[in-house]
């Protein structure tokens, strides 16, 4: 049979045209809308206000309930969210925003620049008493140039402030001539995010998505988070599928866990340091040869491959290892027990006959503040108590609340050392400053006292520079000399394991934000759960 030349080219076309068919079809039909996402957490809410968060669980939630002016990308760079522009004068003391229209608030207001005034106003006022998320006292001024502008004064040449534009926006009409509003809100809050609150109380949260989401709604069609009384119950609940996922494994579960063929296992190097911190308006810590000798006095090598099971890395500082800004040559502190009990001898302190240090009388001993129901922090301060005992020293171990040790402790400063992780940053000279430089100790997240003036210039430093190079050069030298004048004990980088039922795709497990990545989940139709979310 002959076949024409013609018909051949026409049989190629067809089923080219039919593949590609199936190609735009195979990708229509790739992400599908539905289903609920059950998360487990054993902390209580309390309430959410992204201007006050500091808790780790209210801080994921904000995530997906508001929007900041910019966001910060995986790769730690400055990217729009609300805005979808900005332009900064030729002196760099002023800047203005360019603000994306038709965005609404989950209330249906439509959110434009008075909303962003109001909520920066808040944090500028003289009465605001934040957790110190953020830090504008590099902002002269503040003036709204039309409905979709805004422009900010600064007092001087600052990179640290357009960080700080990631402030998530409150809806100003809520709070106007609403004397309670804000009290209200803790329990209501209304953003712009891609999630919105349906209910809100200390054991439960539910949130169903925004189908009107500006970046599009996301795929599932909400998340119900539950609060459980401690890890073991929230793993529990995970084992009989009431709830989808929960924070990171302890490595002891992580075996146990793998043999359910319900669960997938995402782990990646977590971006928090663990860091035994200490008070540095204590007498006990004022010393800098005292707080490397404790760094020499803890065998972390073995912390790693007991309380670990080697799923961990040593840390030697507060720059994340996977990031441009880590400098490679600075090594952890070694174990040195006999190094370390000399260099605090050598500060004054005396064993008596039965081994304890002692100055004055007075036996070296402080209390460690450490999150109640975590397992893996008790047993990690315990594994540190043995250690100092074998110089001397004793510990004595105070479980708190997430709330009370914020509250009660930490920005009281009514504190001696404190044992948690710490968020290195995506971009580090965000954080560090934050909590490092020595202008962050009244109002900051500086809530250890820490004071270091050459930590302080090279913090200052690298958020004025704009060049990458010269960037480095100042993160290598923060880092030695945080190292070198040490805040409290480098412990160790954790390799998260994040137990995530297997029917949900489209999830980016990395150093970012996990919770972030939510809207994009989704889970094939055949696959679904849920139809409706709780009653």
């Amino acid at each position: 049979m002959n076949i024409s030349p013609r018909k051949i080219i026409a049989s190629i076309i067809l089923s080219l045209l039919l593949i590609s068919s199936c190609h735009r079809k195979s990708d229509h039909e790739k992400k599908d809308y539905g289903d609920w996402v059950y998360f487990g957490v054993y902390d209580k809410l309390t309430g959410i206000d992204p201007l006050k968060d500091v808790s780790t669980l209210s801080s994921i939630l904000s995530d997906v309930i508001f929007n900041g002016l910019v966001g910060i990308d995986e790769n730690g760079e400055i990217v729009p969210d609300l805005a979808k522009g900005w332009e900064w004068s030729e002196d760099k003391k002023s800047i203005n925003f360019y603000l994306k229209e038709g965005i609404k608030f989950h209330d249906g207001f439509v959110y434009d620049a008075s909303d962003v005034d109001f909520t920066f106003r808040q944090i500028l006022a003289p009465s605001y008493s934040g957790s110190g998320n953020y830090d504008l006292t590099m902002v002269e001024n503040v003036k709204v140039l039309d409905n979709q502008t805004i422009s900010f004064g600064l007092k001087g040449i600052s990179n640290l402030f357009l960080f700080n534009s990631i402030i998530q926006i409150l809806p100003r009409h809520i709070f106007e001539n609403d004397i309670g509003g804000r009290e209200r809100f803790l329990w209501n809050p209304i953003g712009t995010g891609p999630f919105k609150v349906v209910r809100l109380s200390g054991s439960e949260a539910v949130l169903e998505a925004n189908r009107d989401y500006f970046k599009g709604r996301p795929f599932l069609d909400g998340i119900v988070v539950k609060s459980y009384k401690n890890q073991d119950e929230v793993w529990a609940r995970l084992l009989t599928e009431e709830v989808d996922f929960c924070l990171p494994l302890s490595p002891g579960q992580v075996d146990f866990m793998k043999n359910n063929t319900n669960i997938k296992i995402y782990s990646y190097l977590s971006p928090y340091y663990y860091l035994l911190a200490f008070n540095g308006k204590n007498p006990l810590f004022q010393s800098r040869k005292v707080r490397v000798a404790l760094n020499q006095a803890i065998d972390r090598d073995e912390i790693i491959e007991k309380i670990l099971n080697n799923h961990g890395r040593l840390c030697s500082g507060t720059v994340y290892p996977y990031s441009w800004a880590f400098d490679p040559e600075l090594k952890p502190y070694s174990y040195d027990p006999a190094t370390a009990l000399k260099m605090i001898m050598e500060e004054g302190w005396i064993r008596d006959k039965n081994g304890i240090l002692k100055k004055n009388g007075k036996p070296f001993e402080f209390t460690v503040l450490i999150i109640s129901g975590e397992n893996q922090s008790e047993n990690l301060v315990l594994s540190i108590e043995k250690y100092l005992a074998e110089i001397g020293i004793k510990i004595k171990i105070q479980p708190v609340t997430m709330g009370e040790l914020n509250r009660k402790y930490l920005f009281s400063k009514k504190f001696e050392a404190a044992l948690f992780s710490f968020d290195s940053g995506i971009h580090p000279g965000y954080l560090n400053y934050r909590i490092w430089h020595s202008s962050q100790i009244q109002k900051g997240l500086n809530v250890f006292s820490y004071q270091n003036a050459e930590v302080d210039e090279d913090l200052e430093l690298v958020l004025r520079v704009g060049d990458r190079i010269e960037e480095k050069k100042y993160y290598y030298k923060f880092q030695r000399e945080i190292f070198d004048d040490p805040p409290g004990v480098f412990l160790f980088w954790k390799e998260e394991m994040v137990p995530i039922h297997k029917r949900f795709r489209g999830i980016k497990a990395g150093p970012e934000k996990l919770f972030v990545s939510i809207p994009e989940w989704w889970v094939p139709k055949n696959e679904q759960k849920y139809k409706i979310g709780p009653n």
